[in-house]
């Protein structure tokens, strides 16, 4: 598995170029609103400014593990390149985010195929327009993508140099080096003197008691809240009363309530850290009094430790932003377990446990009841109550009442033609493989499960998908890497020079439909329904509502002064950041369809012009053939 550094190189800075200059072109999506006061409200709540689990709606339930650092990188393109507006600087960030996904693809099809086939798979993938469009304007289900991504990589990683530690310094090797350094502690502690032992044992026996508080009794938050309680009233002690004093000037003009909360989400954030401080503390005071010193050279003599650090780091991260980020920990230790068995088990608890605490500390809403919280943002992303309407197949559906094939129908049309082919004869090629029991059929037979089993849970336990396949995004890289081996295929019996030019012509459909569409991308349907041009009317198009930009960057250019501009929707926020100022933006309502003020605007998804009989149609946003919105002038300016 060798990497061609210098191919991969010239694309990574020609996807950073990509995303610099079309970064600009695109709306806000109706989510990007709320991700971004949540990853503000998630800010605070890390300063202790905000209790956890407060903020908008029910974004609790999604892991803010992306939202947060996308703010304050998009906060510091906005400072950093003068006239850059806050939604272009999140689009460029999206982009950036999204950019590691094909490399992953190539780098995870290397252990598949050749260099050729892993790029043709890292390339279709790059170029279907749905994807394309959803790398700059999804705020959620592209950088959870990409995250599984580096979760599933990183894990197979560890799991690889687990098996070579038959030739190297081994995972075995390692333990034993800690079994020695643990003999040595325990020969210390024995040999040591009594006032000694008497010393250690109070220190830990105090960290327990410190941990059982922090985690279940919460001692130190009720003494935390009688000192503010007293500190409030210029009761408490001397020194402790001025510290009070100095840190919360003029206390009397607010109410003694906002200092209890402040203290409360205070002992919250910091219980966690406080408590990894003290095992440090403690374990490095003991080796000290026992004069022990346990050299850190294991963690330079082997990669093994760091590269399942690294592997759950990234799942706990993954996790972090979305629940079902789990399912990349499944496929790591099942690759782990097939390939290094009974080796595995030890470096497969770690793995875990250490996920797990990068989980609880990357998400607040679980600081309080983990376990409990946990479960419940489980249950809310398998059935999300979203209480909108789809368009599928010429019917409108409730999301419950979407039928099973809606999930796999919407893949259907929504890939190009080449994806299919190629994923299909990919997955034709991995059961002939494992039926065959041929060399790497188990690694295939992971890339069916990745991409299988999340398929199959959504239609057998009727999950709530509503938005085609956007929800499971992170199960497209799976389809590509089988389509790269699809292409290994129909490579095989050509001669070498052909190989540009299939690739080429896999590539072909997409690209016309991101020049066709763009800025649209996600709007694309392919020839099994018409393209969009077919799908309208029909499927859903611009349901995140992108196109609003254009259309208000129009009205900007038309509209008198302190125009008003009406959305059925009431989705304001995905125009005001563009919108002249003087321009009122309101949702539109049945008062307003009977009687328009003079001059008013509509935008309008569907113009369903007989309800609005002093309309006129002056603007169409329309991409290959498919309206997307409709700008109407409800009234003439004179009224």
């Amino acid at each position: 598995m060798r990497f061609n550094t210098r191919g991969i190189t010239l694309l990574l800075l020609a996807g950073i170029g990509a995303g610099l200059f079309l970064g600009r072109d695109y709306g806000l999506s109706w989510d990007e609103h709320f991700h971004k006061v949540y990853a503000e409200h998630t800010l605070e709540t890390f300063l202790g400014q905000r209790a956890p689990g407060d903020t908008l709606m029910d974004l609790r339930f999604y892991g803010p593990a992306f939202s947060v650092p996308w703010l304050i990188l998009r906060n510091f393109l906005t400072d950093l390149v003068p006239g850059l507006n806050s939604a272009d600087a999140g689009h460029i960030v999206y982009w950036l985010a999204f950019l590691p996904a094909p490399l992953l693809i190539y780098a995870l099809g290397l252990r598949h195929v050749g260099r050729t086939a892993a790029l043709a798979g890292a390339l279709l993938f790059a170029s279907q327009p749905r994807i394309f469009g959803h790398a700059f304007v999804n705020p959620k289900d592209t950088p959870f993508m990409t995250a599984f991504l580096v979760a599933v990589w990183a894990g197979f990683l560890a799991s690889d140099e687990l098996v070579r530690g038959e030739t190297r310094p081994s995972l075995h090797g390692l333990l034993r080096e800690g079994g020695d350094s643990l003999r040595g502690l325990m020969t210390a502690w024995r040999d040591a003197a009594l006032r000694v032992k008497i010393a250690l044992g109070i220190v830990w026996f105090a960290l327990l008691l410190t941990a059982l508080d922090l985690s279940v009794f919460h001692g130190g938050l009720n003494r935390l809240s009688r000192f503010i309680q007293e500190a409030y009233e210029g009761q408490a002690s001397g020194p402790l009363q001025a510290l009070f004093d100095v840190a919360a000037q003029d206390a009397w003009k607010t109410p003694m309530a906002f200092y209890l909360e402040k203290a409360r989400q205070f002992y919250l954030w910091a219980r966690f850290p406080f408590l990894v401080g003290g095992i440090a503390l403690a374990a490095w005071l003991s080796c000290r009094l026992l004069g022990v010193r346990i050299s850190p050279g294991w963690l330079h003599r082997t990669r093994i430790g760091w590269l399942w650090v690294l592997a759950a780091v990234a799942l706990g991260v993954c996790s972090a932003i979305r629940v079902f980020g789990a399912f990349a920990g499944f496929l790591v230790t099942s690759n782990a377990l097939i390939r290094a068995r009974k080796r595995a088990w030890g470096p497969i608890a770690v793995y875990w446990s250490l996920s797990a605490l990068i989980l609880y500390a990357a998400w607040p809403f679980l600081w309080p009841s983990p376990l409990k919280h946990l479960w419940e943002a489980i249950l809310r992303m398998a059935r999300f109550p979203w209480q909108g309407r789809v368009l599928y197949g010429g019917y409108i559906y409730s999301a419950a009442e979407l039928p099973w094939h809606y999930e796999l129908r919407s893949l259907l049309i929504q890939l190009t033609l080449p994806a299919l082919v190629l994923g299909g004869l990919g997955i034709f090629g991995a059961l002939l493989a494992l039926a065959r029991k041929e060399q790497g059929g188990r690694g295939l037979a992971l890339l069916l499960i990745w991409l299988g089993l999340p398929l199959a849970v959504v239609v057998i336990l009727d999950a709530q998908i509503y938005s085609a396949f956007r929800q499971l995004m992170f199960v497209l890289p799976a389809l590509f890497l089988l389509a790269s081996v699809g292409m290994d295929k129909l490579l095989g019996p050509l001669r070498r020079v052909w190989a540009p030019v299939v690739v080429g012509v896999a590539l072909v459909p997409g690209l016309i439909g991101i020049v066709r569409l763009h800025p649209y991308e996600i709007v694309y349907y392919n020839e099994f329904v018409g393209g969009a041009e077919g799908a309208s009317g029909r499927f859903d198009l611009d349901t995140w509502g992108t196109s609003y930009r254009e259309a208000i960057e129009y009205i900007n250019g038309v509209a008198p002064e302190g125009a008003w501009v009406f959305l059925p929707t009431g989705e304001h926020h995905t125009m005001t950041p563009f919108a002249r100022a003087d321009l009122r933006i309101t949702k539109l309502t049945g008062e307003v369809m009977l009687q328009p003020p003079p001059g008013a605007y509509a935008v309008v998804v569907d113009p369903g012009l007989d309800e609005y009989p002093q309309a006129e149609v002056i603007y169409v946003i329309e991409r290959a053939g498919a309206p997307l919105t409709t700008v109407l002038k409800l009234a003439p300016p004179d009224g």
